[in-house]
C-alpha cells in the first residue's frame, strides 16, 4: 500500500458515472436512468442548433439514433379554476391546501455526444 501501487481489487478504469446533458451538465435522473443504452453525455437537436450557430463546424452525424427522454412535474390547479371534466374522470389526487393535482409529462429526444 505504501508503494504506491494500485491496489488489485481496485477497478484501473475511470467509469462515465450518469448520463448528464453535454450542455448543462446536468444529470438525468429517474426513468431517464433506464432509458438511455451507454452513460456519457446526450444533448438535444436544439442545442445542436443552437451551438451550431458560434461554431458551424458542428454537425450532428448522419444516421445518429436518439433516445427518449421523460421530463415530468406535478401541477397545481384550484379545485374553481377551469377543469376539464374529462380530467376529473380518474379519481384524482387532493393535496393539502385544496388544490387538484395533475402529472405533467414531456417526452423529447437526445443524442449521444
Amino acid at each position: 500500500m505504501k508503494s504506491g501501487k494500485s491496489l488489485p481489487w481496485q477497478k484501473p478504469w475511470i467509469g462515465y458515472g450518469r448520463p448528464r446533458n453535454y450542455v448543462t451538465q446536468k444529470k438525468y435522473s429517474g426513468i431517464n436512468l433506464l432509458l438511455f443504452p451507454t452513460p456519457g453525455e446526450y444533448i438535444t437537436f436544439k442545442q445542436i442548433k443552437t451551438l451550431q450557430k458560434s461554431n458551424p463546424s458542428i454537425k450532428l452525424k448522419k444516421g445518429s439514433k436518439s433516445n427518449m427522454v421523460v421530463f415530468w412535474k406535478f401541477l397545481d390547479k384550484n379545485k374553481n379554476e377551469d377543469i376539464k371534466e374529462s380530467e376529473l374522470e380518474l379519481p384524482v389526487p387532493v393535496n393539502q391546501k385544496g388544490k387538484v393535482q395533475f402529472l405533467d409529462t414531456i417526452r423529447y429526444f437526445i443524442y449521444h455526444v
